[in-house]
């Protein structure tokens, strides 16, 4: 799919007036698939690392604890392994932005003094600096260590084998975000921060990705972007089945 850049920025930045009361809708069609498309290509610019989403049965497999009950994440991501290499990414994604209640927009143009006080500010929203943690459960559960999955669909759709086989300190937690964030201020997109008191999962860092970082890096060379956002792109099709527009 292709994106206009600076209307992404304008719609979750923002705050254009025409686009209050449509966001909801709208990161419930693309919102996911663009967040996690956008990590993916971020991860292959600054770590060289290729990503695939393991999918199961068609879909995509859900990070769980492996029970019906209890946390449960967006998204696994495998690095391209080799015979002796492997990295797993558990992957919760927050598209929370101007729209969001509390939010505050960003004003066009703003600039960069602006933009660090504003990373800095949402970081101190969702992260306890007392405590050592995310304030919120619904940023938290990223740092439970979910089931690792052993199968996952090949590109014919056959179950099979994920080898080599994932080991528990194999596994990065990745949490996205639209909102720019960074616990300086800085415009980094991604990157990883040290957890002084180790949680239950023994996880020792926890990345941290900006969707709206990432898009104000490459804006001023990429007014557009193509992304592979497959089921963003079946449920815009199913509304062009749907629904004609008049001329």
């Amino acid at each position: 799919m292709r994106l206009n850049i600076p209307e992404l920025l304008r719609f979750f930045d923002e705050k254009a007036p025409t686009s209050v009361g449509h966001a909801s809708a709208i990161v419930s069609v693309i919102g996911e698939d663009l967040g996690l498309a956008l990590l993916q290509r971020c991860l292959k610019e600054k770590r060289d690392v290729s990503t695939k989403v393991i999918m199961h049965g068609g879909a995509p497999l859900t990070p769980t604890l492996g029970t019906s009950r209890g946390p449960r994440l967006d998204r696994w991501l495998l690095a391209d392994a080799t015979s002796t290499n492997a990295r797993l990414f558990q992957v919760e994604i927050k598209n929370w932005s101007a729209h969001a209640i509390g939010g505050r927009d960003i004003p066009k143009g703003a600039d960069k003094a602006f933009l660090k006080k504003y990373r800095q500010e949402s970081w101190r929203r969702i992260w306890d600096r007392g405590q050592d943690c995310f304030r919120y459960e619904e940023c938290g559960k990223v740092l439970t260590r979910m089931n690792i999955p052993t199968k996952m669909d090949n590109e014919s759709g056959q179950s099979v084998s994920i080898l080599p086989e994932i080991q528990k300190e194999d596994v990065e937690p990745i949490i996205c975000f639209w909102w720019p964030i960074h616990h300086t201020g800085e415009d980094e997109s991604l990157f990883s921060y040290p957890l002084s008191s180790l949680p239950e999962s023994g996880f020792k860092s926890v990345c941290v990705f900006s969707m709206s970082n990432y898009l104000r890096s490459i804006s001023e060379r990429e007014p557009e972007i193509t992304l592979h956002m497959p089921a963003a792109a079946r449920r815009i099709e199913w509304l062009r089945r749907l629904v004609y527009q008049e001329s």
